[in-house]
């Protein structure tokens, strides 16, 4: 069981390492408080992970591992949203220049 939990976390922040990386390439803000919340997230469990391999598992970093996705999902959430009101004002423009 232990192998399986360190494998995961260890593809966890490879996955959240990338997916920073894509989100910070955008520099509007969303981007950047979403390509933060990733970098906590996968801080946050590769220190669960190195102290899990000690039996030193603590529960704090598990509830901040929580807060930092809770906090991105709500940014990537908010992020989309306003993307497409944007996307049917520009779709309204459009409609009133047509006719």
């Amino acid at each position: 069981m232990l192998i399986a939990h360190t494998l995961s976390s260890g593809t966890l922040v490879v996955v959240c390492w990338w997916l920073a990386h894509q989100n910070a390439l955008v520099s509007r803000p969303p981007g950047l408080f979403i390509a933060a919340g990733f970098a906590w997230v996968s801080l946050t469990v590769l220190v669960t992970a190195f102290l899990r391999l000690g039996d030193e598992a603590r529960d704090i970093w598990i509830i901040a591992s929580k807060v930092g996705l809770t906090f991105t999902f709500c940014a990537v959430s908010w992020r989309r949203h306003m993307w497409c009101r944007l996307r049917r004002r520009a779709a309204a423009r459009r409609q009133r220049r047509k006719g």
